[in-house]
């Protein structure tokens, strides 16, 4: 760490000394030790980083390396949760080994081109944040790093939306396959139709599908292994509620039966949602009660039960749960009715109130600090050893 440190106290940027200091180092340290090394490194240290050299700040802003420290930062680091308040956007990280929330409370600010205050968060996904103003403008953003893109209007394509009050959910998520992020809008028109427009924001474009044979979303979509899912609203109240899926692979609609032994209790209030990287069904009750139940992939889709959380040790926070993020010890973040949230511990069934700085925060999301661009994506060809040369050698 110290040999970073050194070469970033006092550099200017295009400083000719920093150049052939970073030069010299990198023939006295093997590439693969650099990268090794920095992939290690929070997003705040690399962005540091990058005024040691032209080079350095070419490589840490390559995509590939990017790619390299979010999986990095994925697979052994810790995740944070972000949050909006007052119309600011924040930060806190929870330390799961003492399993309590870090004393330092970041603030992100929006882009300045932008009037992000009014609106809401959609999602959060690898260090990329979501954001829909009240305008319905619609930005992905990396807060550690400024980097941005707004998202165009799709076309309207369905003419029946002329005139009428339309609705709309929204999805955010990455595609592995494809090594792209995609966003959805689902429109209801007129409590009848629904349609849903794709867009990609590796190639910039939009895919509209309309008259799609499923109903509305309760709630907002949320995309696992490049299918889009959604609890739809029923069109009577008798009726069940359902999960819906779009797979953006093959263009396929489909309906997710629920579990056998699925409680009816608790039918008329469910909710699909990631957790831990998984995906899993809430079935919540007022009492309050909810069942949690993951997802298994097969030749045909299935659901275990994994726990259920009662209304033991909730200190009388009546409401509708619902679970929003787990962490590496299991400790699970729920919100409860609409002004509570609580750290539940599954395996000794305990609850501990979320609070922030003196505050209870509801609304929050899953996030991960990176180095990854909206607007500069990388290809399927992983990260090559000449581009490692490249972006070191000095020019």
């Amino acid at each position: 760490m110290w040999i970073f440190q050194s070469f970033t106290a006092e550099r200017k940027p295009n400083s000719r000394r920093a150049e052939q200091e970073s030069a010299a180092m990198v023939s006295f340290i093997p590439e693969e030790i650099i990268i090794d090394i920095l992939k290690r490194l929070p997003v705040k240290s690399l962005s540091r980083f990058r005024c040691v050299s032209k080079s350095w700040y070419n490589f840490i802003k390559n995509p590939h390396f990017a790619k390299l420290q979010l999986n990095h930062s994925l697979k052994f680091g810790e995740h944070g949760v972000i949050y909006k308040c007052e119309g600011k956007i924040f930060c806190v990280d929870y330390d799961s080994s003492s399993s309590t929330l870090s004393s330092r409370v970041a603030r992100f600010d929006y882009p300045s081109e932008h009037k992000m205050r009014r609106g809401r968060i959609i999602g959060s996904c690898n260090g990329l944040v979501c954001h829909i103003s009240s305008q319905k403008d619609i930005i992905i953003w990396n807060p550690h790093t400024k980097d941005y893109k707004k998202i165009p209007s799709p076309t309207e394509t369905d003419t029946k939306s002329r005139g009428f009050h339309v609705r709309y959910k929204y999805g955010f998520g990455y595609d592995l396959k494809s090594e792209d992020y995609k966003f959805a809008r689902m429109t209801n028109i007129r409590a009848k139709y629904s349609e849903i427009a794709v867009y990609s924001i590796k190639l910039d474009l939009w895919k509209s599908y309309p008259d799609i044979p499923f109903l509305y979303p309760h709630e907002d979509l949320v995309f696992y292994e490049g299918i889009f899912y959604w609890v739809e609203i029923p069109r009577g109240c008798e009726d069940p509620r359902k999960i819906d899926s779009f797979d953006i692979g093959s263009e396929a609609f489909k309906e997710i039966p629920l579990p056998q032994n699925f409680p009816y209790s608790l039918f008329d209030m469910i909710h699909v949602l990631l957790l831990g990287g998984c995906l899993y069904l809430i079935g919540c009750a007022y009492m309050p009660c909810c069942e949690v139940w993951m997802m298994n992939y097969g030749v045909h889709e299935s659901w275990t039960k994994m726990f259920t959380i009662g209304e033991r040790g909730c200190n009388g926070a009546f409401g509708n749960m619902y679970p929003k993020q787990s962490f590496k010890n299991g400790v699970i973040l729920v919100h409860v009715g609409c002004s509570k949230s609580y750290l539940y511990d599954p395996k000794h069934k305990e609850f501990t109130k979320f609070v922030i700085n003196g505050c209870a925060v509801i609304s929050t999301w899953d996030f991960v600090g990176s180095l990854v661009s909206p607007n500069n994506l990388p290809n399927s060809r992983g990260f090559e050893s000449s581009e490692v040369n490249e972006a070191l050698l000095i020019q």
